[in-house]
């Protein structure tokens, strides 16, 4: 298993998909499995986001936490049970309701393949 996917070690994405599968929701596309580059992963990344697998969400478990936005996503969390699961390297992995979440802006989006 690549650093970031667990289970000792995990990015935003890779725990965002680890937990999905976890919870029994549908599981998003996982460009790490795709590349070795991080370059390339960054373009997949990109590419994957623009697809129209997704669809708008509230804040619902199994719905991707996007932040600032969908469209220009640069961290990842995951509703489950009603609270943002997510990790930050600085801060290890939280999961605290939406209020205390300290980010402003945020879109929801579920896989919907």
């Amino acid at each position: 298993m690549r650093q970031g996917r667990g289970p000792r070690d995990y990015d935003c994405w890779g725990l965002v998909v680890g937990a999905l599968k976890m919870a029994g929701h549908t599981v998003p596309f996982d460009p790490v499995e795709a590349s070795e580059s991080p370059l390339a992963v960054k373009a997949l990344f990109a590419q994957h986001l623009r697809k129209d697998e997704w669809v708008a969400s509230e804040a619902v478990d199994g719905a991707v936490v996007f932040f600032p936005s969908f469209s220009q996503a640069i961290h990842a969390g995951v509703m489950i049970e009603g609270r943002l699961l997510q990790t930050r390297r600085q801060f290890g992995a939280t999961w605290q309701p939406l209020s205390a979440f300290p980010y402003s802006r945020m879109e929801f989006a579920r896989w919907g393949k």
